[in-house]
């Protein structure tokens, strides 16, 4: 199974997701291993970076096979341009990818906002960090209700075996069975 996953901005490819043994890795248009195929899960971030797990923990690896940075989260997931969300649980950080923690995951909620910003919630403060200017700013943007859920994990079950639900407001927990 190949599947394409990152192209230039003239839209010729550059490298693919391969998928062997139930393992990702990523080679070039040429059948060249740019990233060996041994991880359970790999997601392009842009400009030749990419997200890998060999469990639990996520790494973002360039694209000569190399970890760039290994922070143990939970989970990375590509912003717009050169930011990653990475996450600790349910608690959520900024980083300028690859390798620039910009925003501990200590939030509630990190998503890019109306351009340039990327609005980070903790509790009832929203935060902004300008992209440009490089500088956070505490926002008048009205805090939104977060609800979290954690997907059953057979490795570290939660809830004795439920899926969790938490809703941010503190009102209450739940559990869907």
């Amino acid at each position: 199974e190949k599947i394409w996953l990152e192209k230039a901005k003239n839209q010729e490819l550059i490298g693919l997701r391969e998928k062997k043994n139930g393992k990702y890795g990523v080679i070039n248009p040429n059948g060249k291993v740019l990233i060996d195929i041994k991880y359970e899960g790999i997601k392009h971030l842009g400009k030749g970076y990419y997200a890998a797990t060999e469990g639990e923990k996520w790494v973002i690896m360039n694209k000569q096979n190399q970890i760039v940075l290994d922070r143990g989260f939970d989970r990375i997931e590509d912003l717009y341009g050169d930011y990653s969300k990475v996450c600790v649980g349910h608690l959520e950080g900024l980083l300028k990818t690859p390798d620039t923690l910009l925003m501990e995951p200590i939030y509630d909620r990190v998503q890019s906002g109306s351009w340039p910003f990327i609005d980070a919630q903790k509790d009832s403060i929203v935060w902004q960090y300008h992209r440009y200017d490089r500088t956070f700013q505490k926002s008048n943007i009205k805090p939104t209700k977060i609800f979290y859920t954690y997907p059953f994990n057979p490795k570290n079950p939660l809830c004795d075996g439920y899926q969790c639900i938490v809703k941010h407001s503190g009102i209450g927990y739940g559990v869907v069975d």
